[in-house]
């Protein structure tokens, strides 16, 4: 069900959205951002939201230039990239399945899998006995998952080559000791 604007529901309240190019088209080295406010909001921050905006939001000619072409064309690449992200993490969960030492599920949000590892070595031993058999992976305490061994795995790259690294990273995890 659709939800109303929050600011439509509590006018009172100072409410702010925060979006990006960045964000809206997966192009973490384009920034270019904004703030919208609701009057409560803008009126009295409008000193501090313009100094946020010049600070951290402002764009490079280069970025600027490509905005027309972003808004006109972009969103097809995000519909791919989503499909994309969509089937490899449903290959990848019911790979995993497969395996008596590896459990995952779905995140609540986001292109990367958390999949733990049921294993006596500690994480790291893991992850580089992995990276010594070419197995290319990051820890998950990198990521705030700090008990138990957790891997990270990026449902970002080409469907191809996910599928060789998820096969791979099984095989990887079964012929641990």
């Amino acid at each position: 069900p659709r939800v109303p604007p929050f600011a439509t529901i509590h006018p009172h309240l100072p409410v702010f959205h925060l979006n990006g190019i960045s964000k809206m088209f997966a192009l973490p080295d384009l920034k270019l951002g904004w703030i919208a406010a609701n009057p409560a909001g803008y009126g009295p921050w409008s000193d501090r939201l313009e100094l946020l905006n010049d600070t951290f939001l402002g764009a490079n000619s280069l970025t600027q230039h490509m905005l027309p072409t972003l808004f006109g064309q972009g969103m097809p690449f995000v519909e791919q990239m989503v499909e994309r992200v969509r089937a490899n993490m449903q290959f990848a969960l019911e790979r995993f399945q497969g395996s008596e030492r590896i459990a995952a599920q779905l995140p609540d949000g986001g292109y990367y899998l958390f999949p733990q590892i049921d294993t006596a070595e500690e994480e790291e031993h893991c992850v580089l006995t992995l990276l010594d058999r070419g197995i290319n992976v990051h820890p998950g305490y990198f990521y705030g998952y700090e008990r138990g061994v957790h891997l990270m795995v990026s449902a970002l790259t080409e469907a191809t080559v996910f599928r060789e690294g998820v096969e791979r990273l099984v095989r990887g995890i079964e012929e641990l000791a």
